[in-house]
């Protein structure tokens, strides 16, 4: 995480002073991103990377990441969509530019990103998009959606982000378009609503339905909230 500390004394309007220690340059023994996928493939949650020895699985889903993420951004610049800060530090990792401290908790959660985004792909390529009218006539307003449907489960996705830990449950409804329940992973109903995804194919549902497009993509989804549902 970046540490900035403003100064005490001094000109006010000067540069925030940056802590040198985060922009230390990391040294590793084995690459990287082989080491981090050996900590994510231990089963112990965020295992020391410096500590993990890769074998030749690890350097595999390696190169996997850098394959994928190289063609991933490339084709996000040339459909116009850019980088922001995030992909353009995560595209220096692939590439095998340096790994400063304060970045190194990205190199932790690059397993998971990986791992979430091919998921994604997968419900991409099996849903089809909400039709660009529905969505933006539907503007991301909370519109109350009732009637019965048809949800397909399809996966789960976990996902590693600053704002917490969030465990994703993904349908496909009758129409084919994806639909997304988010849930942070320590809510107390968690082994509830695990059951509910994996033993009630069939739903008559009352919920705030709201459109979402993917970042860097066309590709929109509803997203659930206020759920009420009752038994077919």
């Amino acid at each position: 995480m970046d540490r900035f500390i403003t100064p005490t004394l001094g000109n006010p309007f000067d540069e925030p002073f940056v802590d040198p220690v985060s922009l230390e340059v990391c040294k590793f023994k084995y690459d990287p991103i082989a080491m981090s996928w050996r900590s994510y493939r231990s089963g112990t949650r965020w295992n020391p990377i410096d500590l993990m020895f890769p074998d030749a699985d690890d350097y595999h889903m390696a190169e996997e990441t850098r394959k994928y993420y190289r063609n991933r951004f490339t084709l996000q610049v040339l459909c116009g969509f850019g980088m922001n800060d995030f992909q353009t530090n995560l595209y220096k990792f692939i590439e095998g530019g340096e790994v400063i401290k304060k970045n190194v908790g990205m190199l932790y959660k690059l397993p998971y990103f990986y791992t979430a985004d091919v998921a994604f792909d997968d419900i991409v390529a099996n849903c089809i998009s909400i039709p660009e009218e529905v969505a933006e006539a539907q503007g991301g307003r909370g519109d109350r959606y009732d009637y019965k449907d048809t949800l397909s489960p399809l996966k789960t996705i976990f996902i590693a982000a600053k704002s917490g830990e969030v465990k994703q449950y993904w349908w496909k409804n009758s129409r084919g378009h994806a639909v997304c329940l988010r849930v942070p992973t320590n809510n107390t109903l968690g082994n509830m609503i695990d059951d509910i995804f994996c033993n009630e194919p069939a739903w008559k549902m009352s919920a705030n339905w709201t459109t979402r497009r993917a970042p860097a993509s066309k590709f929109s989804y509803w997203s659930l909230s206020n759920i009420r549902s009752q038994r077919a």
